[in-house]
C-alpha cells in the first residue's frame, strides 16, 4: 500500500508542476484541440439601445458583425461597451482587444448610426457597408480622395444616389474609411459583395448573409436605403429590414415574385426569425412584404422582434402593425420587444440532433428558410442516421457493480483525478505563480487518493 501511495504522489506531483493557479473556462460551442476553437452555431443579439436600433451578430465561424449602432449619446456608448464586454469577448476573453469583422450602416439616420463613430473608433470593423448616401457638409465632403481613397468619385452606383448633411452620419463615415480595411457602398446589385459567406469549409460553420435590396438607387426617404437582408445558416433563416419602407419593400417584393436569379427561392420561403421594419412603425411590414417573407400556416412559431425605447414619443409599435401581425396568425407568444424585454438574443444552435432556434427557453421557427446551403438533413455529421433512443433506453437502470472491481482501484482512481483536475468546464493552463497552488493542489489530490482507497475497500462480510 505505501509504494501504491507513492506512486500517486509522484503522479500527482507531476500533473502539479505543469498546473498552476491559472484558470481558463471553455466557453459553450468550443473545443480545445491544440489551441483550435470550434464554434458552430449562430446568436444574434438584438441591444436595447433605446429609441434605436443595435444588433451585434456572433457568426458560427467565430466572425462578428455589427449592424447599427443606436443613437448618438453618451448612454448608448455606454450600454454598447457594457454589452460587449459582458457577452461578446474575444477568443481571449478580452473585450479591450475585440474588433468587428463587419460593421454596416442600414441607412444614415442618428438613431442607427449615431454612435458608430464611437464602435469604429474603439472596435475596430475590418469591412464596413455604408448606404448609397453621399454625405455633404461644411466640415466633410464624402468623395474627397483624401478620405476616400483613389476611385472616391466612383464609391456610389446608379445614375444618381442619396445624400445627407448630418453631422452623425459625417463622423460615421470618417472613421469607416479611417479604420476599416475595406469600405462598401451596399449594392444587391453586385455579386462581388451582395452575399457575404462563412470563412470557414466545416459544414456545421457555414452561412450566409444576403443582400435583396434596396433596389433603387435614390429615394426621397432615407429610411428606404435600409438593406432588405436575410441570414441563412442550416435551414434556418434570419430577416432584417432596418428602416426599410413601403417603397423598398413594394420593389423587394416584386423581385420576389418574379422570381429571377436568386430572388427565386422566395417562392418557397419562410423566416424563422422576422424582425420588423422601422421599429414597428405603421409606414413598413406591410401584408405583401409579410407573405412574401412568411407562410401563414407557419407563423405561430415564428419569433418577431420589435427594436423600440420604452415609451417613445413615436408611438412605436404601431397599434396598427401589431393588429396587422396579429390577423396573419403570428402569435403574441413569439412577439419580442425591447422596450419590454430590454435585450433580446436570438440563436441558432443544434438541440437534440437539430439545428432549432431558440430564445431563452422557448424554441421556434419553421425551418422552412429554402437555405441556400442546403441546411441540416437529419443525419450526423459522419453521414449515420440519429441515434433513436426511446425513454426506457434512457431511463434504464445502472447495472451493479461486481465486487471485485476493488481488485483494480487504479483505473477508478485515474478516473476521478481526471474529474479533480478538469472539473468539467474549468482547465489548468500554463503560467507563472502557480507554486503555492502546485503544493497544495499535490497535498490535496493525495489526501483524495487516500479517501478514494478507502471507499474502494469492501466492508467485512
Amino acid at each position: 500500500m505505501k509504494k501504491f501511495l507513492l506512486f500517486i504522489f509522484s503522479f500527482i506531483f507531476a500533473l502539479s508542476c505543469t498546473a498552476t493557479a491559472n484558470f481558463g473556462t471553455v466557453k459553450a460551442d468550443e473545443t480545445d484541440v491544440e489551441g483550435v476553437i470550434e464554434y458552430g452555431s449562430l446568436t444574434v443579439h438584438f441591444i436595447d439601445v433605446g429609441q434605436g436600433d443595435a444588433c451585434v451578430i456572433e457568426l458560427p465561424d467565430g466572425r462578428t458583425m455589427i449592424i447599427d449602432a443606436g443613437e448618438n449619446n453618451k448612454s448608448t456608448e455606454a450600454k454598447l461597451d457594457e454589452y460587449i464586454a459582458a457577452n461578446i469577448p474575444d477568443s481571449d476573453g478580452d473585450a479591450s482587444q475585440f474588433y468587428f469583422d463587419f460593421a454596416i450602416m442600414t441607412h444614415s439616420d442618428a438613431d442607427h448610426i449615431g454612435s458608430m463613430d464611437y464602435i469604429l473608433q474603439n472596435y475596430p470593423a475590418r469591412t464596413v457597408y455604408r448606404p448609397n448616401e453621399e454625405c455633404k457638409n461644411d466640415k466633410y465632403c464624402d468623395g474627397d480622395p483624401a478620405n476616400v481613397g483613389d476611385e472616391a468619385n466612383e464609391c456610389f452606383w446608379g445614375d444618381s444616389h442619396g445624400s445627407k448633411t448630418t453631422v452623425a452620419y459625417h463622423w460615421a463615415l470618417y472613421r469607416a474609411y479611417e479604420s476599416a480595411e475595406k469600405v462598401i457602398v451596399t449594392n444587391p446589385y453586385d455579386d462581388t459583395q451582395n452575399v457575404i459567406t462563412s470563412s470557414s469549409d466545416k459544414a456545421h460553420e457555414e452561412y450566409q448573409i444576403n443582400f435583396y435590396a434596396p433596389l433603387s438607387s435614390e429615394y426621397d426617404d432615407h429610411n428606404n436605403y435600409s438593406p432588405i437582408i436575410v441570414i441563412d445558416y442550416q435551414g434556418r433563416s434570419i430577416v432584417l429590414s432596418g428602416d426599410a419602407e413601403a417603397q423598398c419593400e413594394a420593389e423587394f417584393v416584386a423581385a420576389a415574385r418574379g422570381g429571377e436569379g436568386r430572388y427565386a427561392r422566395f417562392a418557397d420561403f419562410s423566416a424563422d426569425v422576422i424582425k420588423l421594419g422601422h421599429h414597428g412603425s405603421r409606414t413598413s411590414s406591410s401584408e405583401d412584404y409579410l407573405n412574401v417573407m412568411t407562410k401563414s400556416e407557419l407563423r405561430n412559431e415564428i419569433f418577431v422582434i420589435i427594436s423600440c425605447g420604452e415609451g417613445n414619443s413615436y408611438g412605436h409599435p404601431h397599434s396598427e402593425v401589431l393588429s396587422r401581425i396579429a390577423d396573419m396568425g403570428f402569435s403574441s407568444d413569439y412577439i419580442l420587444r425591447t422596450d419590454l424585454l430590454g435585450d433580446v438574443v436570438v440563436s441558432i444552435g443544434e438541440v437534440d440532433g437539430e439545428y432549432q432556434v431558440t430564445y431563452g427557453d422557448k424554441t421556434g421557427g419553421t425551418g422552412n428558410g429554402n437555405d441556400v446551403n442546403g441546411g441540416n438533413s437529419g443525419e450526423n455529421s459522419d453521414g449515420g442516421e440519429n441515434e433513436d433512443m426511446s425513454k426506457d433506453d434512457a431511463d434504464e437502470p445502472e447495472q451493479p457493480k461486481e465486487q471485485d472491481e476493488y481488485l483494480d482501484p487504479i483505473s477508478k482512481i485515474m478516473d476521478e483525478l481526471k474529474n479533480f483536475f478538469t472539473c468539467g468546464s474549468i482547465t489548468f493552463t500554463g503560467g507563472g505563480g502557480g507554486g503555492t497552488f502546485m503544493w497544495i493542489g499535490a497535498a490535496t489530490a493525495v489526501a483524495l487518493a487516500m479517501v478514494l482507497i478507502r471507499k474502494q475497500k469492501p466492508k467485512k462480510q
